[in-house]
């Protein structure tokens, strides 16, 4: 036996986590053509397999610590299979995704695939944890010389190795502790103090079980490029290892948005006398931490690269699982490590065909199917240019959003080599072709204004006695409802009605509330709407110069009357106004915008639909769903949630508008509630709204559609379509994403929304709130354009818009941007929570959650809710569940209204049963801790790898079951969870006894 390498220890321990992966494993391909006798080839790799200690040994566990087992030998055989050219891809992925058993071994073998009578191709197969990329040439190498010698009739002479690696393994050993630890571990501890996870805005969701599934997407750096990175280089007194490596940093910053990027750049790590020709696992990760806070120009961020590998090199002989176990970073949940997620590696050698006697070997690259990292991306030499190899984890990114990337990267070289003075903020990411497709992307199809109360009209002309309001049993036909609507026009008109003066509504929901809003609209006013029976100190705030209020009771319909603003009754009749597109309806709203929100799809004639939305916002979904010629279902008065669809379940309701105020309630009622015939349930909300509708109907033959409703603005065309078989699309027009010199950003990278088009609206109330808002359209076919900016985040992807929140919701804690609306919208995506609002009080992360009736969830359960989904900077570190979330009318939290949080407490849930108290007494002990709480995490308690493998083996000690270790890193782990993990192998375990 002898003592494993520090590399060895920390690969031994991530492949027990899950040793079916085949993650770790390395792979060389070669095409071979010529006359090839395998049964040479096999003698040859057993003369490099007897030569190389390494290639013969297996791992064994001793004292909670894997040895290596040295064994004298281990004969390699070589299959040889026949296949055929097309399925040759598909053969090769098979062998190297073979997962491989470190304690029986062997941990190499090789299968060549014959094509044809002199065309091959052999698969060379390793388990990461006997060799790395430098060994495989070394394999390759000596596997040619030995086949060419044998070949000839000669015995191979391949030299004396003057180490082993086991000595290398001792070396390392003796060599790092004391003071030279000390001095590599204060320099890392330093450099790496506070390194946030870095978090890319992915093409797909994170799911809640990351796994190492991954492909590769391979593209070309023309020699052009290649020429011109040389040269910056050479001017710089760099090296293009060092511009390449800051070219990936600003392209993971412009899509994360972080500052802070930290990337894993291996180096050979073979200073050791006598390495250079051994196989062996003596690869180094050395974590490149950039700094990219300030806007700087390329050129300044070039030279603190430059002094970063410096001293990344100077310091290189830590190894990286060690420095791991050291810094004890935060918990990671995803591919990569807690240090870095993303991976830049520049091989300085081509990769170019050698002979062996009368054979030509050819490396070729095969994708494995797995990803170690969230991006990893390799450059080497072809040609005279440079080959890109982008191997990305498919459950962060899709191959078409891969393809974006390489495509931005040599966009990005280009600008740099061009102009590296530039800020790293205005450096290209598309072409000029891209850009200008972006830039049409937004156009508004122009088409014909029609105001809405017209539309609403010719449907009463075309179909006068269908209904158009549902209220309880009262049924009011579109003939009726126009006509109660001019009558209030033509008294608005008489009475010296000018062009946009407000007009106040003070309704409770009903058709005579409907018929105001059009009134109003046809009449050339703006609609000023209030609660029914509004305070006069409301009414004065609006300006308004009439007033729409209910009429006494035995009025006839439409019950309402129509005065002035001091209550005097208006004249009779009035004559008709021609209605512009830029006047407004409501607020800034104009008829243009309200004409282009009619002429979208989402409300079709026939249906009918309930609108739940307050009367001081229910026009936006009235006016729209009248005029597409369906019906509109109305409650009774102002009831609960509950109650109000419970009072239409009779109306044989087939769409429903679902406002955001109404959200916690329909978090917490379910879909329970909600009338079967519901077919179509339009939402007006952002992010929280859409992952709460997705919880509730998932699977449910229910389309959901998201509108988007920018503060003070229209809706604007659907911005995403879920139909019920779960596809997606959306609507575009009118919207562009945007970086802050309003350039339009990539699709799936996150920038502000701007609106152009119908939905752009009117000005603010003062000048500096309209210059701030509303902005030159760059884009714009005609000179005066004009976008209007939201504050909304958001990117595009795949034709519709996914929003993520605001900008004035993110918060910088340490550096480390935190968006709070995004952990809300993570919260609301559990079953439990009713409502939740997170925030900084005092420069701490903390959540107020509200449950649902049936919700039985903790805070821990919560919080590992959040840290499956999340990086662990965005985990809030203070809880508290309160009856509800205090909010002002228009949604804000009142937080001075929420009480004061403690932090979350967990060793709360002592040991129940003789399993649990065997567990909690064996961590207390590994950890030294006085007792510990089921609902306690390991690795949080100060667990670590050591310690997990310990805890694992004194649990088989205990009880005589194996748990694999992953149990104790699962993102939602805790010493409850591994106690029922174990009763449950053991109950499996008796039932396979009382079966024989």
């Amino acid at each position: 036996m002898a003592e494993t390498s520090l590399a060895q220890r920390s690969l031994w321990f991530l492949n027990e986590l899950d040793p079916t992966q085949p993650v770790f494993n390395i792979s060389g391909v070669m095409r071979i053509r010529g006359p090839l006798d395998t049964a040479l080839l096999e003698r040859a790799l057993n003369v490099v397999v007897d030569r190389h200690e390494m290639l013969r040994t297996v791992f064994e566990v001793e004292d909670g610590v894997p040895v290596q087992v040295i064994l004298p030998g281990m004969p390699v055989t070589v299959p040889v299979r026949e296949v055929a050219p097309e399925d040759v891809e598909s053969s090769v992925r098979a062998e190297v995704t073979r997962p491989f058993d470190l304690a029986a071994g062997p941990l190499l073998r090789m299968t060549v695939l014959r094509v044809a009578p002199d065309e091959h191709v052999a698969v060379l197969v390793m388990h990461h944890i006997v060799t790395d990329g430098w060994s495989n040439a070394i394999l390759f190498r000596e596997l040619a010389d030995s086949y060419a010698a044998l070949a000839a009739g000669r015995r191979p002479e391949l030299g004396d190795l003057p180490v082993q690696y086991a000595d290398y393994a001792q070396w390392e050993l003796d060599n790092l502790r004391g003071e030279r630890l000390e001095k590599l571990v204060d320099y890392w501890s330093d450099r790496l103090a506070g390194v946030a996870p870095l978090r890319l805005a992915g093409d797909r969701e994170t799911p809640r079980e990351p796994s190492f599934h991954g492909d590769t997407v391979m593209f070309d750096i023309p020699a052009s490029v290649v020429s011109d990175l040389e040269r910056l280089a050479k001017e710089r007194g760099a090296t293009v290892f060092m511009v390449l490596l800051a070219a990936y940093q600003v392209l993971l910053h412009r899509h994360s948005g972080q500052h802070d990027v930290a990337v894993a750049c291996p180096v050979a790590n073979r200073g050791q006398t006598g390495t250079e020709g051994l196989i062996g696992l003596f690869v180094n990760a050395l974590v490149m931490r950039g700094d990219l806070s300030g806007d700087p120009a390329f050129l300044k961020l070039l030279d603190h690269v430059k002094e970063v590998c410096a001293g990344a090199i100077r310091h290189q002989d830590l190894p990286f699982g060690k420095l791991v176990e050291l810094l004890k970073p935060q918990r990671h949940v995803g591919p990569g490590t807690p240090l870095a997620q993303v991976m830049f590696v520049l091989q300085n050698i081509p990769s170019e065909p050698w002979h062996a006697g009368e054979l030509t070997l050819e490396p070729t690259w095969v994708p494995t199917g797995t990803a170690k990292y969230a991006l990893a991306l390799n450059v080497e030499p072809a040609g005279s240019g440079y080959l890109g190899v982008l191997e990305y984890s498919t459950d962060l990114f899709s191959r078409a959003g891969a393809e974006r990337l390489t495509r931005q990267f040599v966009t990005l070289l280009r600008g740099l080599t061009a102009d590296p003075e530039q800020p790293i903020s205005r450096l290209p990411l598309l072409t000029e072709e891209e850009r200008a497709a972006a830039a049409r992307s937004g156009v508004v199809a122009k088409g014909e204004f029609t105001p809405a109360h017209e539309l609403v009209e010719a449907r009463a002309a075309a179909d006068p006695d269908a209904p158009a309001v549902i209220q309880g049993a009262g049924r009011v036909s579109y003939g009726e409802l126009v006509s109660w609507s001019r009558q209030i026009a033509r008294r608005l008109r008489a009475a010296g009605l000018r062009a946009e003066t407000p007009v106040a509504v003070s309704l409770g929901r009903s058709a005579e509330l409907v018929a105001a809003y059009l009134g109003i609209l046809q009449a050339g006013g703006v609609i000023a709407p209030l609660a029914a029976h509004a305070s006069t100190e409301l009414l004065q705030r609006t300006g308004a110069a009439y007033v729409i209020r209910p009429a006494g009771r035995g009025a006839p319909r439409p019950a309402i009357t129509v005065t002035t603003a001091d209550g005097a009754e208006l004249p009779q009749p009035g004559p008709d106004v021609a209605i512009l597109p830029s006047q407004l309806v409501c607020g800034t709203d104009t008829h243009a915008g309200l004409a282009a929100l009619c002429r979208t799809p989402e409300w079709q004639a026939g249906e009918r639909w309930l609108c739940l939305a307050p009367v001081e916002s229910a026009w936006r979904d009235v006016l729209p769903i009248l005029a597409a010629g369906a019906t509109l279902v109305l409650p009774q008065g102002e009831p609960a949630f509950a109650e109000a669809l419970a009072a239409v379940a009779e109306a044989d309701v087939t769409g429903l508008a679902v406002p955001a105020s109404v959200l916690p309630d329909l978090a917490a009622a379910g879909t329970g509630v909600v009338p079967g015939s519901v077919l179509r349930i339009v939402l007006d909300g952002g992010p929280a709204a859409w992952a709460v509708a997705r919880r509730l109907w998932a699977g449910r033959p229910v389309e959901l559609i998201q509108l988007y409703r920018p503060e003070g603005g229209c809706a604007v065309h659907a911005v995403r379509r879920r139909s019920p078989s779960g596809d997606e699309n959306g609507d575009t027009a009118g919207v562009r994403v945007l970086d802050p010199w309003l350039e339009p950003v990539p699709e799936g990278m996150p920038g502000e929304v701007y609106l152009a088009g119908p939905a752009l609206g009117r000005g603010r109330e003062d000048a500096a709130s309209t210059a701030a808002c509303f902005v030159p359209d760059p884009f714009a076919e005609h000179p005066g354009g004009r976008l209007r900016r939201t504050g909304d985040r958001a990117r595009l992807r795949d034709g519709r818009l996914e929003l993520l929140g605001r900008f004035d919701r993110v918060v910088d804690l340490d550096g480390y941007p935190v968006p709070t609306d995004e952990i809300e919208t993570v919260l609301m995506g559990h079953r439990d929570v009713a409502d939740c609002a997170v925030g900084v009080r005092p420069g701490e992360l903390v959540a107020y959650v509200v449950l649902t009736p049936t919700g039985q969830s903790s805070l821990g359960d919560l919080r590992r809710h959040v840290l499956t989904r999340l990086p662990a900077p965005m985990v809030p570190g203070r809880w508290a569940m309160v009856g509800a979330i205090a909010r002002d009318p228009s949604g804000d939290v009142r937080w001075s209204d929420l009480p004061d949080v403690g932090e979350l407490q967990t060793g709360s849930i002592a040991p129940r049963t003789p399993i649990e108290q065997e567990i909690a007494t064996i961590v207390a002990d590994l950890l030294g801790l006085p007792e510990v709480g089921m609902d306690d995490n390991f690795l949080e308690l100060g667990g670590h790898s050591l310690l997990a493998v310990q805890l694992v083996s004194r649990a088989r000690d205990a009880f005589g079951a194996d748990l694999p270790l992953r149990l104790l890193y699962a993102p939602d782990a805790t010493l409850e969870a591994f106690a029922r993990h174990l009763f449950e192998e053991l109950a499996r375990a008796e039932e396979v006894d009382a079966a024989l």
